[in-house]
C-alpha cells in the first residue's frame, strides 16, 4: 500500500504517479481530498469480456472529447476489470457533469 496526500495546486500531477503505482500492483490509500480527486478522474469498468469492448469504450471517450491519461486493463478469463484515468483533450480535469454522462454511456454498452 502507498499513502498519498497532496495539495490542491498539485493534484493534477498525481494522476501519472497513481497510474505507475497501480501498474506496479500497489494499492493506494489517500487523504479525503486526494482520494476524491482520484475517484473523480477514475473510471473502473467490471463486466464480462466481449468482442470489441475496448473499442466501444474508446468510442465513448472520443465522443465526449475525453482523453485516456492512463489505463490498467485486466482480463481474467471472461471477467474484465479496466480502470481509466481520463482528462479532457486539453489535459484538464473532466467536469462532474461530463463524467456522469460518460458513465451513463458506458453503462449502456456493458
Amino acid at each position: 500500500k502507498v499513502f498519498i496526500s497532496i495539495d490542491d495546486d498539485n493534484k493534477k500531477f498525481i494522476l501519472s504517479i497513481a497510474k505507475k503505482l497501480l501498474n506496479l500492483n500497489f494499492s493506494i490509500v489517500a487523504t479525503k481530498g486526494t482520494s476524491k480527486f482520484l475517484d473523480d478522474n477514475n473510471l473502473t469498468i467490471e463486466t464480462i469480456n466481449s468482442s470489441g469492448l475496448l473499442v466501444k469504450i474508446a468510442e465513448i471517450f472520443k465522443n465526449y472529447e475525453a482523453s485516456i491519461h492512463s489505463a490498467k486493463i485486466t482480463t481474467l478469463g471472461e471477467k474484465v476489470e479496466d480502470t481509466f484515468f481520463i482528462e479532457d483533450l486539453r489535459t484538464n480535469l473532466i467536469s462532474k457533469n461530463k463524467m456522469q454522462k460518460i458513465k451513463k454511456a458506458l453503462v449502456e454498452i456493458i
